[in-house]
């Protein structure tokens, strides 16, 4: 059962975006007897730089808008730009809410049609259902 409306969990998000982007591996996506189903996700989205510096998500914890957006904007390679946060411009009702390092991601989400506003607002901390983490890895993927 794909649950769209259900909140998405940092691992399974992970999943998509690794799977997505490292098509020639093959991860789980039950537990396994010698631990959690998502550790070699997770390994493989910090070796791949979608999990980058000290950044790391709950695996079992609801994701956000704003950690959604670091997440796609690492997988898809513009992480780099993306932390060069004084060069974006963060056009919505909530952008005092974005804390400076993540302007850069929230920006190029929004600007890409990955992530659209909520009524004018980012809404950075409004966990994001599985159907939105869907509909955003689609659009990531046009790209």
């Amino acid at each position: 059962k794909f649950r769209p409306d259900d909140a998405v969990t940092g691992a399974e998000a992970l999943a998509m975006l690794v799977k997505a982007y490292d098509r020639g591996s093959y991860y789980p996506l039950a537990e396994r007897k010698d631990g959690n189903w998502y550790e070699k996700v997770m390994e493989r989205a910090t070796a791949m730089g979608i999990l980058d510096g000290d950044f790391t998500v709950g695996p079992d914890d609801g994701l956000n808008r704003l950690l959604l957006a670091r997440l796609g904007v690492n997988a898809a390679g513009w992480g780099k730009l993306a932390k060069i946060h004084d060069i974006f411009r963060l056009d919505t009702a909530d952008s005092a809410k974005v804390p400076d390092q993540y302007r850069g991601y929230a920006a190029a989400a929004l600007g890409l049609g990955l992530l659209n506003t909520d009524n004018g607002s980012f809404a950075p901390d409004r966990v994001v259902t599985r159907g939105e983490a869907a509909t955003f890895l689609v659009k990531l993927l046009k790209q």
